[in-house]
């Protein structure tokens, strides 16, 4: 009773904003949450997919914060829900709120079905995605596609295991670390299988701080006036519609977002706003296709603080904006709204765009000789005002409105 009570009220009183990104990710979607929290106060912000190879980025007074775990509108003090679509992983939590991002206030609250990556995890996907070497998939490394594979295997850890007897976690983590170790290669090296003799009490150690410095999820929705869902990645790398082997084991869109509404009853009843993102050049990190690839592109000076170079995914890879390509993957999620949810794009980074003196490569419903349109930057700010709602910079610029 109490919870159907909680979501007339939600119905009633709130309103719900979603925020994805149209490519491969990197689209600033982390910057239009906390743009988002500061024009709604009082929010939720949810993650609904993904896990800690997240890397949303907000800059406040000239400093800059990267979020895996915690929502992007934590700096506003907007609490942060992690849902069972998306995945845990406790190492690389604390590594972000003691770490690169120290200091921080913050509230996380997880349900208790979310799946929760091990340091076993991790270990098996660096291993294999390494072997690949020129086949590669583009994986992070963080774990994300292997413990979503266990847990499919029914070899489960969720958030709720992480505050049962610690006798009864330590056997859910042994199971986990038999399950990884069929799984490591004869060439694994020997500091590698030193992790699966001496990282056991360790994380159980981790995983009942994790425990303590987080909130088990209670469907109190009508707490918030906003809720948020920030997705992490992008359509373009989406387990659905993405080109296979190189995609994510996730629905980078609409749809878990759907299944929450759904589950609460209010799928049709409710206000929705859904932003798709793209930066004004296409960017892609890791291996895969990417149409028109390009080491420099007239027209635009690149800045990117937040993509490392780093061994599994190597350096930002570039392109030109491709519109066709995006407004694809925007329809095609758009099957999965609800009906009378608004649909918006917003086009981020447009600080990069050079002077009016440059002209610009883009990609506009390209003919089958795939050539490319070359314009002034005057015209391509003039296109962009004309295929998206909203232009903003990026996370380091000044907000445009």
């Amino acid at each position: 009773t109490y919870v159907r009570q909680s979501i007339a009220r939600f119905i009633d009183m709130n309103k719900v904003k979603a925020v994805i990104g149209a490519g491969y990710g990197d689209e600033g979607k982390g910057m239009w949450v906390d743009y988002l929290v500061r024009k709604n106060p009082n929010s939720l912000v949810v993650r609904a997919n993904g896990g800690a190879q997240v890397g949303h980025t907000v800059v406040d007074n000239g400093k800059r914060y990267i979020f895996s775990h915690l929502g992007s509108g934590t700096l506003r003090g907007a609490p942060t829900l992690f849902s069972r679509y998306a995945v845990i992983n406790p190492c690389i939590f604390f590594k972000e709120v003691e770490g690169r991002n120290a200091g921080l206030e913050f509230k996380v609250y997880v349900e208790r079905e979310t799946p929760v990556t091990t340091p076993y995890d991790m270990m098996i996907n660096q291993i294999i995605e390494r072997e690949r070497g020129v086949n590669r998939h583009g994986s992070t490394g963080m774990g994300f596609g292997v413990t979503l594979d266990r847990m499919d295997d029914g070899v489960t850890l969720c958030y709720a295991d992480l505050y049962q007897d610690y006798e009864i976690l330590k056997t859910k983590l042994n199971a986990v670390r038999s399950w990884c170790w069929s799984r490591l290669p004869d060439t694994a090296t020997k500091t590698e299988k030193s992790v699966f003799e001496g990282e056991l009490n360790h994380f159980i150690d981790l995983c009942r701080k994790f425990y303590r410095n987080t909130t088990v999820w209670n469907n109190t929705f009508n707490e918030f006036d906003t809720v948020i869902f920030e997705n992490g990645q992008g359509l373009l790398l989406d387990q659905e519609y993405g080109i296979f082997p190189h995609v994510t084991r996730s629905n980078t869109g609409f749809r878990n977002i759907g299944k929450i509404l759904k589950r609460l009853g209010i799928f049709n009843q409710i206000e929705i706003d859904v932003y798709y993102l793209s930066r004004c050049y296409t960017t892609r990190h890791g291996a895969g296709p990417m149409a028109f690839e390009k080491t420099k592109l007239k027209g635009i000076r690149v800045k990117d603080e937040t993509n490392i170079p780093n061994e599994f995914q190597g350096t930002l890879r570039i392109a030109p904006l491709n519109l066709e390509v995006m407004y694809d993957a925007i329809d095609w999620d758009r099957c999965s709204h609800p009906e009378g949810a608004s649909f918006n794009t917003v086009v981020t980074c447009c600080d990069q765009i050079i002077s009016e003196d440059e002209c610009y490569e883009y990609a506009n419903y390209v003919d089958n000789d795939g050539i490319l349109n070359t314009v002034s930057t005057t015209e391509f700010i003039k296109r962009l005002s004309w295929e998206f709602d909203y232009q903003v910079s990026s996370p380091e610029g000044p907000i445009i409105e």
